[in-house]
């Protein structure tokens, strides 16, 4: 290959790597995840779980600070 910067793989990589995915996508299979996924991959379900590790986050920071920011 001419692509700058390409390494090839070595060949048991690559058939392990394709028999992990397929192993993951048509073996894992089933109509419980096919229903789950959606609402795993859509933003807003974690919008809840992002705002309170940026809230715990501050809040103990602060008490680990000494009460403020500590800019450099």
């Amino acid at each position: 290959m001419d692509i700058p910067g390409y390494i090839p793989l070595p060949d048991w990589f690559v058939s392990a790597d394709r028999w992990l995915f397929e192993w993951i996508n048509i073996k894992m299979a089933n109509a419980l995840f096919d229903s789950l996924m959606p609402v795993m991959r859509n933003a807003f379900t974690w919008g809840p779980l992002y705002l309170f590790i940026v809230a715990f986050t501050v809040i103990n920071f602060k008490k680990a600070a000494g009460g403020g920011w500590r800019w450099p």
